[in-house]
């Protein structure tokens, strides 16, 4: 048991207790404060709700024997000289049916508030009261470099695969030239440079130096949309690479400025540097990068690079970006092509393992034969999604007939997996949600989505004129939170496998990627007006946000997806 972390005052308690029950005392009993706000919350079935389960069922969820409810009873007692610190409520639940040969429950809204409640009160109470705490009374650092760092590592915690590649492209890196990562999407490009990048700093100094061998200035366009803004994306580099000089150039006022800038700070960094040092900027989806109308932009790319200074980008297999850089001389192009099956391996058991989980692979029952037989498993994102469908749809019993029905391609898989949302939520509703998403060039808050989904229900889907939608959105309000709440569980389970960062909330949704949004535009943009719908429903939030007095900042994003 202390291989689990239980301390050995717990070797005294009555044997044959679960590890829950375990953690649950060893965390009360070892609590310094005995007075202290509650710090655990137990909730408990109200005993009526086995009345309502049909008998072929009731095993299910009944107790299963009387030495357990024995057990039951004496952890009950044990919280109950606990008051205060320990919070024992119970809930109420409904029968809700059988789904996927499983017994489930509903009517579930009330207790998830209450949990919600609950915790947010003790995370005020614990963490939040007083003035908050201070940096070293100094500047905090800028929100668009934690949200890069952020991304940058978690894409970095997901590789797994081509190990040999990586190291070999930070081997042979040279000065004075540009490094382009070419694949097609879903191959993994994002991941590969956030690993390179980290592989480049924990390069071990020469000869004794502390200075760090190379100098990483990183940049991804994915990490949220208007990261792939050309002015964003040269405005934060040229801000970090002037961070690396002693008197500094002012910030420059225009595009042009930014991008005379860019080039001119290079220089003066790479003179800068140390004897053995190097400057390396990664710039991961540079074929994204956007000027203000949204057309695709490369003018901002050097002419030369100093010798001391690398430049590495990512761009996708088909982009024209990628067919003018292969006419360059200072330029190598690394292609990612389809993973081999020992890293596909690899990577699909990394995944199930963060949630505990794993495949058969014995010669009788070997379901990641049957993974790895699908022809989408070349590619970093179809494992991703399917491992995340295993995960969390598949019974065990039935685990290697769900492998067999799934997709044998990306395209496929996601198709499937935005029916399992509409499954779940309602094919309307989650179209409209996407259709809105994808006409939103920069993606849209939680708040946002509410609106917008509170309005079209207001109107009972009918079809909808701005006016319409602007007095709806201003008296809606019937969409219940509960639901909503559980929908966006949902949605964003499915953007963070496709790549998307966990952001907070409050935070901006959008449909990550290329292939996510393919999806939407084949599944969603066939039903003729959709589009123009999710367009009206847009612009009638952001008025009504308007008039409210709220949410000002808001006005140039929503304003780019125009009602036609």
């Amino acid at each position: 048991m202390n291989g689990f972390g239980l301390s050995p005052q717990l070797k005294s308690y009555p044997a044959g207790r679960s590890i829950t029950e375990l953690e649950a005392v060893q965390f009360l009993n070892g609590c310094k404060d005995p007075s202290a706000k509650s710090g655990a919350f137990f909730y408990l079935r109200e005993p009526d709700f086995l009345g309502t389960v049909p008998e072929a069922w009731r095993a299910d969820f009944a107790t299963e024997s009387e030495e357990a409810k024995v057990r039951m009873a004496d952890l009950k007692e044990r919280l109950e000289k606990h008051e205060g610190l320990a919070s024992v409520g119970r809930y109420t639940c409904q029968w809700g049916g059988v789904a996927q040969g499983r017994p489930y429950v509903k009517g579930l809204e009330e207790f998830g508030a209450r949990v919600l409640r609950d915790l947010w009160e003790s995370l005020c109470h614990h963490f939040l009261q007083g003035d908050g705490p201070k940096v070293n009374g100094e500047l905090k650092e800028p929100e668009e470099n934690i949200l890069q760092e952020s991304f940058q590592e978690l894409q970095q915690k997901r590789f797994c695969a081509r190990t040999k590649l990586l190291q070999a492209t930070a081997a042979q890196l040279r000065g004075g030239s540009i490094c382009v990562v070419s694949g097609e999407c879903g191959q993994g490009k994002t991941v590969f440079l956030a690993a390179l990048a980290q592989e480049l700093r924990a390069k071990a100094p020469r000869h004794g130096d502390p200075a760090p061998l190379y100098h990483i200035v990183a940049h991804f366009t994915r990490a949220r949309p208007d990261q792939a803004s050309v002015q964003v994306m040269l405005g934060r580099l040229c801000a970090l690479l002037r961070k690396q000089l002693k008197q500094p150039p002012a910030p420059p006022t225009s595009y042009r400025g930014l991008v005379a800038q860019f080039s001119a700070l290079l220089h003066s960094v790479a003179q800068s540097l140390k004897r053995r040092q190097s400057l390396v900027v990664l710039i991961d989806g540079a074929d994204l990068i956007h000027a203000a109308g949204g057309q695709l932009v490369s003018d901002w790319l050097p002419e030369r690079l100093p010798q001391r200074v690398s430049l590495i980008i990512s761009v996708s297999e088909e982009s024209a970006l990628l067919s003018s850089l292969k006419r360059r001389k200072d330029v190598t192009v690394i292609s990612l092509g389809p993973l081999d099956p020992p890293d596909r391996v690899v990577m699909v058991r990394k995944d199930l393992a963060l949630y505990g989980k794993k495949l058969e692979e014995s010669p009788f029952n070997n379901q990641m034969r049957l993974v790895l037989l699908k022809r989408g498993s070349k590619q970093p994102l179809y494992l991703m999604l399917l491992t995340q469908d295993l995960r969390l749809f598949a019974l065990y019993e039935k685990l290697s007939e769900r492998i067999q029905k799934l997709p044998v391609s990306l395209p496929l898989l996601l198709q499937h997996l935005l029916g399992c949302l509409e499954q779940d939520h309602g094919l309307e509703l989650v179209a409209i949600a996407l259709v809105s998403l994808w006409a939103s060039r920069d993606g849209l808050t939680e708040r946002d989505l509410y609106g917008i989904l509170a309005t079209w229900k207001e109107l009972s889907g009918a079809d909808i004129d701005l006016e319409e939608a602007i007095h709806a959105g201003r008296r809606a309000g019937g969409y219940p939170m509960a639901p909503f709440f559980d929908f966006l569980r949902s949605l964003r389970g499915l953007l963070r496998a496709c790549g998307s960062p966990a952001e907070p909330p409050g935070s901006r949704l959008h449909l990550y990627g290329t292939p996510l949004r393919t999806a939407v535009e084949k599944r969603y943009l066939r039903k003729p007006g959709l589009d123009r719908t999710a367009h009206v429903l847009l612009a009638g939030n952001l008025q009504v946000l308007l008039w409210n007095g709220m949410y000002v900042s808001c006005i140039t994003p929503a304003l780019s997806c125009g009602v036609s």
